[in-house]
């Protein structure tokens, strides 16, 4: 399955809350697990404006990784169940 997506309003982990996000997303089964890439992130927080891509890791985890100029927000975690956390200029 693929498509793209919009949010406003979402929270990811206790410290990051965005006031918009969106991107394009891929969904697939590999080696009988779910495998979802996310590409052309756009995610808008108090901040101001990342932009990057994620994708599921070999090890079952959730990685993604965004920039705005020289700032780097790397966000990682388990997608099932639900547990993301923000990893600053990772």
């Amino acid at each position: 399955a693929e498509g793209a997506f919009r949010g406003r309003s979402v929270a990811i982990g206790p410290e990051l809350h965005l006031a918009n996000v969106s991107g394009n997303y891929d969904l697939a089964w590999r080696r009988g697990h779910p495998f979802l890439s996310l590409n052309e992130l756009r995610l808008v927080t108090e901040r101001g404006v990342f932009v990057g891509k994620g994708e599921s890791q070999a090890n079952g985890r959730f990685r993604i990784d965004l920039s705005r100029g020289e700032e780097d927000l790397t966000i990682a975690g388990t997608l099932i169940p639900l547990q993301m956390e923000t990893l600053e200029g990772r």
